[in-house]
């Protein structure tokens, strides 16, 4: 990465811009972290070392992550707990763990608490 050191950001990948973000954010060792849609426009390897990191920093330094992700097979690989925000409230939490025992999937639990939320 040292090469890229007198580059401006605003010629870098949206990859790059993403993991500059993230590198960014946790600098100050924060106890919470926001990220929208941390893994869009990273390649495999970027998506791999993101999971990685994030779950390293909450095991390690006790961040806790709010994560918001479309793409629910790499929040199951990432996520212990799963939140589903429907209408603007938080209408569950779960373990991922306990909702993947009584759901065929992420999509499918997802699907029933908006379908038990009133979904129009």
């Amino acid at each position: 990465m040292l090469k890229y050191k007198n580059e401006k950001s605003r010629k870098f990948s949206l990859g790059m811009k993403q993991r500059l973000g993230v590198a960014a954010a946790i600098l100050s060792k924060p106890k919470l972290l926001i990220l929208d849609e941390p893994l869009n426009g990273l390649d495999v390897e970027g998506m791999l070392d993101m999971r990685r990191l994030v779950k390293r920093l909450a095991e390690e330094e006790g961040t806790t992550f709010f994560i918001s992700s479309h793409l629910i097979h790499d929040v199951e690989l990432t996520c212990t707990r799963i939140g589903v925000v429907y209408g603007g409230k938080l209408v569950d939490v779960e373990y991922t763990s306990n909702i993947l025992s009584q759901y065929a999937s992420l999509e499918n639990y997802f699907v029933s608490e908006v379908d038990r939320n009133g979904r129009i």
